[in-house]
């Protein structure tokens, strides 16, 4: 597992918690180290850093059961945009279809850097 995932450490607890993505006025969706996905305030947690998902887990500081779950949060995502994508090309002309993949594209190079 090479994969790079985004994480907070509790700032009281020092338990370190899987970053999803914003979710609110300084809220954030999290996995918990129980592999709940819960919207916490940020101001409980250190800024996101990223790290290999092995390394963390092989070190004990994130969980079997965050891991699990980060990868069928990603795993939706990525069926939500597939389906997206079907209604859309249904919907949208060619321009609107090569705009949109291109975007993409875009937020695809901003997540690997």
């Amino acid at each position: 597992m090479e994969d790079q995932i985004e994480f907070c450490i509790n700032k009281s607890s020092g338990k370190y918690f899987i970053y999803i993505q914003h979710s609110g006025e300084n809220e954030a969706l999290l996995i918990t180290p129980l592999g709940e996905i819960k919207s916490l305030n940020m101001d409980l947690f250190e800024l996101p850093e990223e790290n290999d998902a092995n390394r963390l887990l092989s070190e004990g500081l994130v969980t079997e059961k965050q891991i699990e779950r980060w990868k069928l949060y990603n795993e939706y995502r990525a069926q939500d945009k597939i389906e997206h994508a079907q209604i859309l090309a249904e919907q949208c002309t060619i321009e609107q279809l090569e705009q949109l993949l291109n975007e993409w594209e875009q937020e695809k190079k901003q997540a690997k850097s």
